[in-house]
């Protein structure tokens, strides 16, 4: 019986490769949706419908860490006044006066545009080792 032996070298190149890309990438994605979220809370402070006596809401309007779990971000935004859902969508006795909800809607495109960048560039990269 013979047995045939082959190494394989450049495989394990290739994919310690690929998952250098992805991590990168994933970063860069990461604080791509962590500046959307700082537009998205800038977009709500400057363009909500509501009264502003005291600023409080307002001034509570802010994005969170993004957070990557299982390949998935989540760039949260909040606003920090117990009152904040009241005033989004409303009481019984009350209309809703939504902020954060038309800032998300208003920044979609922008979280495309920024979400492609990364990947274009991340082509790019990838043709640039090859």
């Amino acid at each position: 019986m013979s047995t045939v032996k082959a190494e394989m070298g450049g495989l394990n190149n290739l994919l310690r490769n690929i998952d250098i890309l992805k991590d990168t990438t994933v970063t860069a994605q990461a604080a791509g949706m962590a500046k959307v979220c700082i537009d998205v809370a800038d977009y709500a402070k400057a363009n909500h419908p509501f009264q502003n006596r005291t600023q409080n809401l307002e001034n509570s309007i802010q994005p969170d860490p993004v957070e990557i779990e299982d390949g998935v971000i989540v760039g949260p935004v909040r606003a920090g006044m117990d009152y904040a859902a009241y005033v989004e969508f409303g009481t019984a006795k009350n209309a809703p006066y939504p902020y954060l909800n038309p800032a998300k809607e208003a920044n979609k495109q922008n979280l495309v545009d920024t979400l492609k960048a990364v990947q274009e560039r991340a082509q790019q990269a990838l043709k640039v080792e090859s």
